[in-house]
């Protein structure tokens, strides 16, 4: 059953609520508190849509939202008080920041009319939008109950654009008052960005001709749900794939391409080209792996700040972990015929060395 689907004037949280059910969530973590009551208020009214979960402590509600956004590749929702349950859900809005997760947290705040004023009100803290811009990918403050239903719906727009924590502050006044405003409807999701046609070309040309390519798969491949992509670039080049721990999960280790940790070392060595995907690796190291110098380092990422110095690779890319994939794909098929014969036995022996590592 839905409720309140109307333009009819109805209180911040519902309006939340309501977008968030536009927005497709059907799980919140959270922890409900003095200055969140018109927001869980405003959640009952759509219960039979949303799964709210009583979290034990505002540490579980980022930490919850954060496995939830990797195991669904969902948005992860969390809901905690301002002040202290916002500094308690910072460690897990650092994780997901670090882990390129998809993790929005609804912050609690004092009233607007105290706000940066010191007064000493409960749960005040000083700048908590600041607190949270410095934790967070973006961070916005909602002053108006007309400005709820937008916001939130600006915050999914940029999760959908590239991973990591989102923050949208919602003071007690805002919650508590009225508004017309309907909820504003989500279109699907735009296709992401590939990458410059020019840089494509480029970076798939290089890998066609390299003997040894290697495929290092970071977090933002996984957070990008490219599974199928890269294993499909894998066995155009024949290239080894490896990952980082954070990329853990981004492609299936039963591949016959996939190589374990411990084979990791000796692969990113000996390579002539490493591709890599959705990870912030600072160049020339690889997560502790150290790369052949004289090896061209492809990097593909969503997010321009993972070229930065000191990084410093051969080609950069920027495009999505799953798009970005499957054109150097095409474009690699298109010259090779999808047919590389790179490492042959190589990897057998790799991964015996590695092996007997492990087993000595």
């Amino acid at each position: 059953m839905t409720y309140n689907t109307s333009n009819a004037a109805v209180t911040g949280g519902t309006s939340m609520a309501r977008q968030l059910v536009e927005e497709g969530v059907t799980h919140i973590f959270g922890i409900p508190g003095v200055q969140l009551d018109h927001a869980t208020n405003g959640l009952a009214g759509y219960r039979d849509q949303i799964t709210f979960i009583n979290a034990r402590h505002e540490h579980t509600t980022t930490y919850a939202a954060d496995g939830y956004a990797r195991s669904t590749g969902k948005v992860g929702v969390a809901l905690v008080v301002p002040g202290p349950g916002v500094l308690n859900a910072g460690a897990g809005l650092v994780t997901a920041l670090a882990c390129s997760s998809k993790v929005l947290l609804i912050a609690g705040q004092i009233p607007t009319d105290g706000i940066g004023k010191g007064f000493g009100l409960l749960h005040e803290i000083p700048d908590q939008s600041g607190v949270l811009e410095s934790l967070c990918r973006s961070s916005v403050l909602t002053n108006d109950p007309g400005q709820v239903a937008g916001a939130l719906h600006g915050a999914f727009v940029q999760l959908q654009n590239g991973p990591g924590p989102v923050a949208v502050e919602i003071p007690p006044d805002v919650l508590s008052a009225m508004t017309d405003g309907a909820a504003i409807g989500t279109e699907p999701a735009a296709t992401p960005p590939a990458g410059n046609t020019a840089d494509l070309a480029v970076a798939a040309e290089r890998l066609a001709a390299a003997k040894r390519p290697v495929i290092y798969v970071g977090g933002g491949a996984r957070a990008a749900d490219a599974w199928d992509a890269l294993a499909s670039l894998a066995d155009a080049l024949g290239a080894p794939l490896v990952s980082s721990t954070n990329g853990k999960g981004a492609f299936d280790d039963r591949h016959p391409l996939a190589v374990m940790p411990l084979g990791h070392h000796e692969l990113m060595w000996r390579t002539d080209c490493v591709l890599f995907v959705g990870s912030r690796t600072i160049s020339p190291r690889a997560g502790g792996l150290k790369v052949h110098p004289d090896a061209v380092q492809i990097s593909l990422n969503i997010d321009e700040a993972a070229f930065s110095a000191p990084r410093n690779f051969t080609h950069t890319i920027v495009g999505d972990a799953g798009t970005g994939v499957a054109a150097l794909t095409e474009l690699i098929v298109s010259q090779t015929g999808g047919d590389q014969p790179c490492w042959a036995d190589d990897l057998d022996q790799i991964r015996e060395r590695a092996q007997a590592r492990l087993e000595g």
